[in-house]
Protein backbone atom coordinates (compact mmCIF):
# COMPACT_ATOMS: atom_id res chain seq x y z
CA UNK A 1 0.00 0.00 0.00
CA UNK A 2 1.16 3.44 -1.02
CA UNK A 3 2.16 6.56 1.66
CA UNK A 4 1.38 9.88 1.44
CA UNK A 5 3.11 12.90 1.85
CA UNK A 6 2.48 16.69 1.27
CA UNK A 7 5.17 19.00 0.24
CA UNK A 8 5.19 22.81 0.17
CA UNK A 9 5.43 24.35 -3.50
CA UNK A 10 5.16 27.51 -5.03
CA UNK A 11 1.47 28.21 -6.42
CA UNK A 12 2.94 29.04 -9.79
CA UNK A 13 3.95 24.95 -10.53
CA UNK A 14 0.94 23.99 -8.95
CA UNK A 15 -0.56 25.74 -11.34
CA UNK A 16 1.68 24.19 -14.09
CA UNK A 17 0.99 20.34 -13.19
CA UNK A 18 -2.00 21.14 -13.17
CA UNK A 19 -2.10 22.33 -16.76
CA UNK A 20 -0.27 19.51 -17.68
CA UNK A 21 -2.76 17.33 -16.22
CA UNK A 22 -5.34 18.66 -17.83
CA UNK A 23 -3.45 18.29 -21.68
CA UNK A 24 -2.87 14.71 -20.30
CA UNK A 25 -6.65 14.20 -20.01
CA UNK A 26 -7.04 15.09 -16.54
CA UNK A 27 -4.27 12.46 -14.72
CA UNK A 28 -3.90 12.56 -10.89
CA UNK A 29 -0.81 15.56 -10.21
CA UNK A 30 1.54 13.27 -8.82
CA UNK A 31 1.45 11.16 -11.72
CA UNK A 32 2.63 14.21 -13.89
CA UNK A 33 5.21 15.00 -11.37
CA UNK A 34 6.41 11.51 -11.43
CA UNK A 35 6.24 11.46 -15.42
CA UNK A 36 8.21 15.19 -15.57
CA UNK A 37 11.13 12.61 -13.03
CA UNK A 38 11.17 9.87 -14.84
CA UNK A 39 11.74 11.86 -18.59
CA UNK A 40 14.61 14.23 -16.44
CA UNK A 41 16.15 10.57 -15.19
CA UNK A 42 16.04 9.41 -18.63
CA UNK A 43 17.21 12.82 -19.73
CA UNK A 44 20.55 12.72 -17.37
CA UNK A 45 21.49 8.81 -18.59
CA UNK A 46 21.59 9.85 -22.49
CA UNK A 47 24.16 12.76 -21.58
CA UNK A 48 25.97 10.42 -19.45
CA UNK A 49 25.63 8.06 -22.41
CA UNK A 50 26.65 10.50 -24.89
CA UNK A 51 29.80 11.77 -22.68
CA UNK A 52 30.82 7.96 -22.84
CA UNK A 53 30.25 7.65 -26.40
CA UNK A 54 32.36 10.89 -26.57
CA UNK A 55 35.67 9.99 -24.90
CA UNK A 56 35.17 6.60 -26.57
CA UNK A 57 35.27 8.39 -30.15
CA UNK A 58 37.81 10.75 -28.97
CA UNK A 59 40.49 8.02 -27.86
CA UNK A 60 39.79 6.04 -30.83
CA UNK A 61 40.73 9.13 -32.67
CA UNK A 62 43.93 9.43 -31.15
CA UNK A 63 45.11 5.61 -31.02
CA UNK A 64 44.51 5.84 -35.14
CA UNK A 65 46.21 8.66 -35.51
CA UNK A 66 48.99 7.56 -33.28
CA UNK A 67 49.39 4.10 -34.85
CA UNK A 68 48.77 5.86 -38.43
CA UNK A 69 52.10 7.97 -37.97
CA UNK A 70 54.31 5.07 -36.52
CA UNK A 71 53.24 2.99 -39.42
CA UNK A 72 54.47 4.94 -41.57
CA UNK A 73 57.52 6.13 -40.01
CA UNK A 74 58.41 2.50 -39.71
CA UNK A 75 58.05 1.97 -43.17
CA UNK A 76 58.97 5.31 -44.43
CA UNK A 77 61.87 6.53 -41.87
CA UNK A 78 62.26 10.21 -42.56
CA UNK A 79 62.74 13.54 -41.17
CA UNK A 80 59.53 14.38 -41.74
CA UNK A 81 57.35 11.09 -40.20
CA UNK A 82 59.96 11.54 -37.55
CA UNK A 83 58.44 14.76 -36.78
CA UNK A 84 54.59 13.31 -36.96
CA UNK A 85 55.46 10.75 -34.66
CA UNK A 86 56.70 12.95 -32.48
CA UNK A 87 53.89 15.40 -32.86
CA UNK A 88 51.65 12.35 -32.20
CA UNK A 89 53.51 11.82 -29.04
CA UNK A 90 53.71 15.57 -27.32
CA UNK A 91 50.23 17.06 -28.81
CA UNK A 92 47.44 14.29 -28.57
CA UNK A 93 49.26 12.08 -25.77
CA UNK A 94 51.08 13.71 -23.50
CA UNK A 95 48.46 16.79 -23.73
CA UNK A 96 45.29 15.26 -24.63
CA UNK A 97 45.62 11.46 -22.95
CA UNK A 98 47.71 11.24 -20.42
CA UNK A 99 48.08 13.75 -18.00
CA UNK A 100 51.18 11.68 -15.96
CA UNK A 101 53.05 8.48 -15.98
CA UNK A 102 55.11 9.74 -19.41
CA UNK A 103 57.84 6.98 -18.90
CA UNK A 104 56.80 4.82 -21.75
CA UNK A 105 56.35 8.37 -24.44
CA UNK A 106 59.67 9.12 -23.78
CA UNK A 107 61.06 5.86 -24.48
CA UNK A 108 59.38 5.95 -27.28
CA UNK A 109 60.30 8.95 -28.43
CA UNK A 110 64.00 7.85 -27.87
CA UNK A 111 63.55 4.57 -29.89
CA UNK A 112 61.95 6.54 -32.51
CA UNK A 113 64.96 8.92 -33.03
CA UNK A 114 67.27 5.66 -32.66
CA UNK A 115 65.39 3.89 -35.46
CA UNK A 116 65.92 7.14 -37.74
CA UNK A 117 69.58 6.47 -37.59
CA UNK A 118 70.10 2.81 -37.28
CA UNK A 119 66.97 1.35 -38.88
CA UNK A 120 67.02 -2.19 -37.08
CA UNK A 121 64.05 -5.04 -36.51
CA UNK A 122 65.69 -5.13 -33.02
CA UNK A 123 64.53 -1.56 -32.84
CA UNK A 124 61.42 -1.60 -34.77
CA UNK A 125 59.74 -4.66 -32.24
CA UNK A 126 60.57 -2.28 -29.85
CA UNK A 127 58.51 0.73 -31.05
CA UNK A 128 55.67 -1.69 -32.06
CA UNK A 129 55.79 -3.42 -28.55
CA UNK A 130 55.57 -0.08 -26.93
CA UNK A 131 53.34 1.55 -29.04
CA UNK A 132 50.90 -1.33 -28.18
CA UNK A 133 51.38 -1.15 -24.59
CA UNK A 134 50.86 2.66 -24.96
CA UNK A 135 47.56 1.80 -26.61
CA UNK A 136 46.94 -0.42 -24.15
CA UNK A 137 46.86 2.41 -21.27
CA UNK A 138 44.96 4.66 -23.15
CA UNK A 139 42.16 2.10 -23.21
CA UNK A 140 42.92 1.67 -19.82
CA UNK A 141 42.77 5.19 -18.97
CA UNK A 142 39.62 5.68 -21.06
CA UNK A 143 37.80 2.78 -18.80
CA UNK A 144 38.87 4.25 -15.66
CA UNK A 145 37.30 7.89 -16.45
CA UNK A 146 34.45 5.97 -17.81
CA UNK A 147 34.14 3.73 -14.57
CA UNK A 148 34.48 7.04 -12.88
CA UNK A 149 31.95 9.01 -13.80
CA UNK A 150 29.62 6.11 -13.72
CA UNK A 151 30.24 6.11 -10.15
CA UNK A 152 29.98 9.49 -9.54
CA UNK A 153 26.92 10.37 -11.44
CA UNK A 154 25.21 7.49 -9.53
CA UNK A 155 26.04 9.10 -6.17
Amino acid sequence: MSRYTTIIIPIEVKNKIEKLSEKKGGIALWKVINDALTFYEHLEKSKTAKRKISNIDKIAWYIYKFTKSISIFLELPSEENYGKVIERIEVDLKERVFKQNLDDLEILKKLVSQYLIEKSTRLKIQINDLARTIISKMILTLIEETSTSSNSSQS
